[in-house]
């Protein structure tokens, strides 16, 4: 479903020609609410401003079911296998966060899924 990446690890993200975006999260807390997905691409995310960061994540499937919280450090960064569900990255350590992804080119254009999150005993 995903793993934890630390400070200094190189590891393949098995893409053939990654894109990288920066950008500012604001306003976004910890709560519950629909998750994402993209079931063509593996994603890195890695804060840049060296804060403490959260994301929900859910593993692959067709809905995203029973979601858990995870808290990562301000120098850990987290790959998503293909077809996580995710939302976030949410910054802890104040009201907003600068964030790194990478992934394949136009992912949030041309594969993106949104879906509220199922538990299972629902």
């Amino acid at each position: 479903m995903f793993r934890v990446v630390e400070m200094g690890e190189e590891i393949e993200l098995g893409m053939e020609a990654p894109a990288v975006e920066l950008f500012r999260v604001e306003g976004r807390g910890p709560e519950l609410g629909p998750l994402a997905r993209h079931v063509r691409t593996p994603q890195l995310l890695a804060p840049m401003d060296g804060g403490r960061w959260g994301m929900w994540l859910a593993p692959p499937g067709d809905s995203p079911l029973d979601p858990t919280w995870h808290e990562l450090s301000g120098d850990q960064a987290i790959l998503l296998d293909r077809g996580t569900w995710h939302r976030g990255p949410v910054p802890l350590d104040g009201e907003a966060g600068s964030y790194l992804t990478v992934e394949a080119p136009h992912t949030n254009r041309d594969d993106f899924v949104e879906a509220e999150p199922l538990h299972s005993g629902s």
